[in-house]
């Protein structure tokens, strides 16, 4: 069957919505649920009693990601989205969307994802992914909760 919109037309037009997300992309971190590393396992272990006489020392790493994103803050003015940033308050709930590329995409899909820092506000995921489809060029959109 035959297209609407011929090869080079669509090479424009994925190239000018892939400028529009380069152009107003900003960074945003993205933190998953710390890894638990063993620092010293309990050595003495007598067999046949439940106890051990040493206790398991752990460490935490930190797991997080910085990615491009295009925010967009939801029937907020230019006024109010200033004074979130500025103010470093919190937007209302599901007023804040996120757009990101694929690589971003799957690193919140993998694992536990804890919070998204934008803007210098902590919030949680509150939706599956969005796929947006642009002749071909694919985005994510993901709306974000607030974390009191």
């Amino acid at each position: 069957m035959a297209s609407l919109v011929s090869a080079s037309d669509t090479a424009v037009l994925t190239g000018a919505a892939n400028d529009l997300f380069d152009t107003f992309k900003r960074n945003i971190v993205i933190h998953k649920e710390p890894l638990k590393v063993v620092k010293q396992a309990g050595a003495n272990v007598y067999v046949g009693y439940t106890e051990t006489n040493s206790v398991n020392d752990y460490d935490y790493q930190a797991v997080s990601g910085v990615y491009s994103a295009m925010i967009t803050y939801k029937s907020l003015n230019a006024l109010m989205i200033n004074q979130i940033t500025e103010l470093n308050t919190i937007a209302p709930n599901n007023q804040v969307k996120i757009k990101v590329k694929e690589d971003a995409k799957d690193f919140i899909q993998i694992g536990k994802t804890e919070s998204v820092y934008v803007d210098g506000i902590h919030y949680n995921i509150a939706t599956e992914p969005i796929t947006q489809n642009y002749l071909g060029l694919i985005f994510y959109l993901y709306e974000l909760k607030s974390i009191l």
